[in-house]
This record gives C-alpha cells, sequence and structure tokens, in this order.
C-alpha cells in the first residue's frame, strides 16, 4: 500500500528543467512489485526498514536493505520487488526534466543504483511533508526538490569518495593480517575481528578491491605455500 502526493508536470512553469511527479511512502507488503520500461523520470527511495531486489535491464541484480538510498535513473528499465519474508518499507520520489540529468551526469553516480547515505530518509520525509502541505504551490516545491536533489547527489559522491578510501582501507588491513599468518589456521571471524569490521562487511570490501573472497584468497594463498615447500621435497604435487 502506497501513500502518495502527485503533481502533474504541467503544473510547473518550467517541466523541462525540472518537476516533481509524485513522492510517498510504500508501507511493508509482500506481494509488492512494480515493472518500468525506459522510464522519463528519475526515481529516489530510502528503506526505512526490511528488504528488496532490484532487476536493472533485464540483468543487473540488486538487493537493497535498511539503511540504502537508491537512485533510478531516466532510461532504465526495472523491476522492483519485496522480500517475502522481510518486505521493504521506503519513502520515494519521482522527478524529471534537464536539470535531472545535468546533475546526475556532473556527480558521476551512475552505474550504481544504490548507495549509502543516512539522511536521505530525513530529507525525503520533511520534502514529503512540504508537498502534503504545500502541494497548491508547485513553484515553491519545484525549488525545494531541485534543493533536495543537489544536496543528495553532492553529499552521496562525497560519500563515495571518502567511503571507498576507507573501505579499501579495510580490505587492505584484512590481506596483511592473512598474509601475515599464513602458517596459523585463522578464521574469517578473526580477520574481521582484528580489522575491526563485521564478517558480510568484510566479505563485500575485500571482494570489490581484490576479485576474490578473503577466505578463497587464504585458502589460495596457503596451497600455493604447500606447494613451494613440495618443491624442495621428493613428494610428487596433486592440485
Amino acid at each position: 500500500m502506497d501513500q502518495v502526493v502527485s503533481f502533474s508536470p504541467q503544473a510547473f512553469t518550467n517541466p523541462e528543467r525540472f518537476y516533481i511527479s509524485s513522492i510517498g511512502i510504500t508501507y511493508p507488503e509482500k506481494n509488492y512489485y512494480r515493472s518500468r520500461r525506459e522510464t522519463v523520470e528519475y526515481s529516489f527511495a530510502f528503506i526505512i526498514s526490511g528488504k528488496g531486489y532490484f532487476d536493472i535491464d533485464g540483468g543487473q541484480r540488486v538487493t537493497v536493505n535498511a539503511g540504502d538510498t537508491t537512485i533510478l535513473p531516466a532510461g532504465i528499465s526495472y523491476k522492483a520487488w519485496s522480500d517475502q519474508e522481510n518486505p521493504q518499507y521506503k519513502i520515494w520520489m519521482a522527478v524529471g526534466g534537464s536539470l535531472c540529468n545535468a546533475l546526475y551526469s556532473s556527480y558521476g553516480l551512475g552505474p550504481n543504483i544504490s548507495f549509502q547515505y543516512p539522511r536521505t530518509g530525513t530529507l525525503l520525509h520533511r520534502l514529503y511533508d512540504e508537498c502534503h502541505t504545500n502541494r497548491g504551490n508547485p513553484e515553491y516545491l519545484a525549488v525545494r526538490g531541485a534543493l533536495f536533489m543537489h544536496e543528495l547527489f553532492a553529499s552521496i559522491a562525497l560519500n563515495e569518495t571518502v567511503d571507498n578510501s576507507t573501505q579499501y582501507r579495510y580490505a587492505r588491513a584484512a590481506k596483511n593480517f592473512i598474509d601475515q599468518n599464513l602458517t596459523k589456521h585463522i578464521s574469517m571471524e578473526m580477520v574481521a575481528h582484528d580489522v575491526g569490521i563485521s564478517i558480510s562487511h568484510l566479505n563485500r570490501t575485500f571482494t570489490a578491491k581484490y576479485g576474490i573472497t578473503p577466505a578463497a584468497y587464504y585458502l589460495q594463498c596457503r596451497i600455493d605455500m604447500a606447494q613451494a615447500l613440495l618443491l624442495h621435497t621428493d613428494i610428487p604435487i596433486k592440485k
């Protein structure tokens, strides 16, 4: 079930530049499903709770969880649905116009659609209240919506730069810990504890930087080390 405030693009003086199409709240519903082809609008959402999935352009599968911000640019086709056991609860907005294209391109946020920016929910709730109260004043809302979008894009772009640098430091620290303990039996729990992050966070950041899970890297290094040692013996090597 959705609670929505909708507008006609023609209600805005210059819809070619920017307009708000709708803003709303989607409550948890296990049968939630949306399918769109070559959208003409941008869609922003903040996942308040629960879990959902996207199938982008028939190929890319994206999972979103509580705390995630999603940005779906104009021109894509997608299917979206909720997790059956833990359906998503989200607040969202759909907008259009050349300003969206210019900002999205300038901040270089593609091709990702899922980001981490904790203030998105607060900003969207504030804008939702303003749209509900000022639905008869689209020009005011156009300014508010454009400012929201600019702040969101700029903040996410900055967050991504800082976050990537931080995440890579985590990955390097994990790799160093593994490299220094190849002669020992270590678990990924030990690696995550040493770095100071969760196991899921460890797997995600390590794989993003090195293209292999930390467990697989540890195993491969131990195999390589064993093979190197066996080269100095008469024992045959079996892979």
